[in-house]
Parts: structure tokens; C-alpha cells; sequence
């Protein structure tokens, strides 16, 4: 069985909170409506997971 490090994963969880945090604050600064904002915080969410799968890939390579 394939063993991830412990250091991408705070990465990938760094970068998603970060992502997470600067799409709401854009969101409020533009002032886009709850649904739109929700629609970014998806393709965020598609993205940080291809990210992870591409680190949990790499490690088993």
C-alpha cells in the first residue's frame, strides 16, 4: 500500500483553507451573490481534490 507523506498533505490542506479564504473575501469584496460564490467554492474544491490525487500519484510513482 502506497504511503503519502505527511508534509503534502499539510499542503494540500494549507493551500486549500487559503484558497477557501480568498474566494469568500473576493466574493464579499464583489459583491456576488451567496449562489456564485458557492459555484467558486466548487471549482475550488474540484481543483484542490485533482491536486491531491496528482500528490497521491506522485508519491507512488
Amino acid at each position: 500500500m502506497k504511503r503519502i507523506n505527511p508534509q503534502n498533505i499539510a499542503l494540500i490542506v494549507v493551500a486549500a483553507l487559503v484558497l477557501i479564504i480568498l474566494i469568500l473575501i473576493g466574493s464579499a469584496l464583489a459583491g456576488l451573490p451567496e449562489r456564485r460564490a458557492a459555484e467558486q467554492l466548487e471549482i475550488a474544491a474540484v481543483a484542490i481534490d485533482r491536486a491531491a490525487r496528482q500528490c497521491y500519484a506522485l508519491e507512488g510513482a
